[in-house]
């Protein structure tokens, strides 16, 4: 990975935009991070991206609600924050909701491993 070092909110925006090719399929995670540096607005609102939340605002969640966790679950990009970076390169994270589980989480439960969500083959 690649550590990205900026001095404030619109040079972040701006390095992750740069980052994320237009038209490419994105999910955006809850995030205030994400509202300060008005991410949502580019990646759900502008047009310039696939937005996965804005295919989720189109779908029925009782009736749509298994299509719904395929496409909420391998995005290409997903775009969140996290409270820390080990020196040793994982990452930290925390949801602050009950009940919700991302790719990685759901993944663990099924006894998957890291490896494999990283795609390189299981040991």
């Amino acid at each position: 990975f690649e550590v990205f070092v900026v001095e404030n909110p619109a040079e972040a925006r701006t390095k992750i935009l740069e980052l994320i090719p237009e038209g490419s399929e994105v999910m955006t995670m809850t995030s205030k991070t994400l509202d300060v540096l008005e991410l949502p607005k580019y990646f759900n609102v502008s047009g310039k991206f696939d937005s996965i939340r804005k295919k989720f605002a189109t779908m029925d969640w009782v009736k749509d609600a298994a299509a719904m966790r395929k496409l909420g679950a391998a995005p290409a990009f997903a775009v969140g924050s996290v409270q820390a970076l080990t020196e040793d390169g994982r990452l930290r994270c925390r949801k602050s909701g009950l009940g919700r589980r991302g790719a990685e989480d759901s993944e663990k439960r099924r006894g998957r491993s890291k490896a494999r969500l990283r795609g390189k083959p299981s040991a």
